[in-house]
């Protein structure tokens, strides 16, 4: 950040490849749709640019920072589209040698965990793609989120409760229809 502030180039240029991929990732989970993550990201490494010479150092972590206004773009951008949520859940390391029948039981258990993801409130939604899909931890998560560690961890018990119940019983009504 240093360097960046006082012009290098180059460290500037590592800075975008360092943080870019990450909060893409985010802003691509919120979405689903590549056009509007690659816009949230340009706006929030415009924020970055803007808020460099003032920067506090040892204050926040920059990928923090980044996170909590790559998300804050992300539902306000939502809010204003009124778009949900979207998550794509898959195993892109599954086995080659899976049968057809097994591959249509997995892909039908992902669309089911991913509209379930999709049905749960935003701030739940948020706290499962923070945590779980992007790898954060709660006290990141809070942070990005504006809420206390307890909070997130609240969030997240009532949001695997609610996948928990959904995902039972349709698992419940699926067996009846078999």
């Amino acid at each position: 950040m240093q360097k960046t502030r006082d012009g290098d180039r180059r460290a500037a240029e590592a800075l975008v490849r360092a943080v870019s991929p990450k909060i893409f990732a985010l802003a691509y989970r919120m979405f689903k749709n590549q056009a509007d993550a690659e816009e949230v990201v340009q706006e929030a490494l415009l924020k970055l640019w803007k808020v460099i010479p003032q920067w506090e150092y040892g204050k926040a972590k920059v990928e923090t920072w980044l996170y909590r206004v790559t998300y804050n773009l992300c539902i306000d951008k939502l809010r204003a589209s009124k778009k949900y949520i979207a998550e794509e859940i898959g195993d892109d390391h599954a086995a080659d040698n899976i049968s057809a029948e097994q591959n249509l039981i997995m892909s039908q258990s992902v669309n089911s965990l991913g509209a379930s993801i999709e049905a749960l409130p935003s701030r739940q939604k948020s706290a499962i793609i923070l945590t779980y899909y992007e790898g954060l931890s709660a006290k990141e998560t809070g942070a990005i989120m504006e809420i206390s560690v307890e909070a997130v961890e609240s969030l997240l018990a009532r949001a695997k409760r609610k996948l928990k119940e959904v995902l039972n019983k349709q698992e419940f009504s699926d067996g009846l229809v078999n």
